[in-house]
């Protein structure tokens, strides 16, 4: 998983387009964290973290009234779990 990957996929999903129109900085502050996060530590910490994160900008906290959907919640909850690896793949990348 790179960050080019990462923003395909935004482009691609009209809710998680419009986050990143109106939350860019923190939508890539997610991202990063997401790319960067130490594969040894624990992925359900790093979910949870980012998880609050996204709940500032998308679902019912939402700064914008247009993001303030069940769904843009979900598609951002989604995203988090595609952006960070299963243990499985932690096994993989180290062989």
């Amino acid at each position: 998983m790179n960050r080019t990957q990462a923003m395909t996929r935004v482009r691609h999903d009209v809710w998680l387009s419009q986050v990143a129109e109106h939350e860019s900085a923190v939508l890539d502050q997610i991202v990063t964290v997401a790319l960067t996060y130490d594969l040894v530590d624990n992925r359900w910490q790093a979910y949870e973290q980012l998880k609050r994160n996204a709940s500032q900008i998308a679902g019912w906290n939402a700064q914008h009234d247009e993001l303030a959907t069940s769904t843009h919640y979900q598609a951002m909850i989604d995203f988090i779990d595609w952006l960070l690896p299963y243990q499985m793949e932690v096994d993989e990348v180290a062989s």
